[in-house]
């Protein structure tokens, strides 16, 4: 069921098995789980502070708290829980590479870049870790070494529009105006464009 996305199904399966024995915890934690794949944030979060009263808390929830925490908007707790998550022995990539996401979101750009390097260390996608290395760099005002990851990422795979939207950014932020209209092409108008790089010099202006 897991293979075809069907979660009612499996949702009514463990429901079955709480129907025999009602006090299975990691029962309930395979429903948080299988909630949160579905898009039911709410449910979610539901079952995993069930499962939080009851003083049940394994890496696997707390990593799924942290999703939920960064769907919504919440970075500090986002980060407590992947901290606590590799407290309890999750060593995966994917949860450095989620850490290093909200750790930049709070402006701790070293410590996203350190999350980030270790979730590449551990096998994490490359392509995906320089892109949010790359944004770590803009952040801190290194444009040209982000010009230089993302311009090897556009050439890899130049369909993509988040590495063409971060790269067209640095250039603009770097002066290169002429260069960004060039790679975003037909995406943005220059009007688009114009109102992109005035919001970046504001942004600048404010720091």
């Amino acid at each position: 069921m897991t293979k075809v996305n069907n979660y009612d199904g499996l949702i009514s399966y463990y429901q079955q098995k709480l129907d025999a024995n009602p006090d299975d915890l990691p029962t309930y934690e395979q429903i948080a789980l299988i909630y949160f794949s579905k898009g039911d944030n709410e449910s979610a979060q539901f079952y995993s502070n069930y499962l939080f009263e009851r003083n049940y808390k394994t890496s696997e929830l707390l990593a799924l708290r942290g999703k939920i925490y960064s769907q919504e908007g919440d970075p500090q707790n986002a980060v407590k829980a992947f901290n606590e998550s590799i407290q309890l022995g999750n060593r995966s990539a994917e949860v450095y590479n989620l850490l290093g996401v909200e750790l930049s979101k709070q402006d701790r750009l070293e410590d996203a870049i350190s999350a980030f390097n270790t979730a590449r260390l551990k096998g994490y996608d490359d392509f995906t870790v320089k892109n949010n290395l790359a944004v770590v760099y803009i952040a801190q005002g290194n444009d040209k070494k982000a010009i230089s990851i993302l311009s090897r990422l556009l050439d890899a795979q130049p369909e993509h529009k988040k590495v063409r939207s971060n790269l067209a950014v640095a250039l603009i932020r770097s002066g290169e105006l002429e260069s960004a209209t060039v790679v975003l092409g037909d995406s943005f108008s220059e009007r688009e464009i114009a109102l992109v790089t005035q919001q970046i010099q504001n942004a600048e202006v404010r720091k």
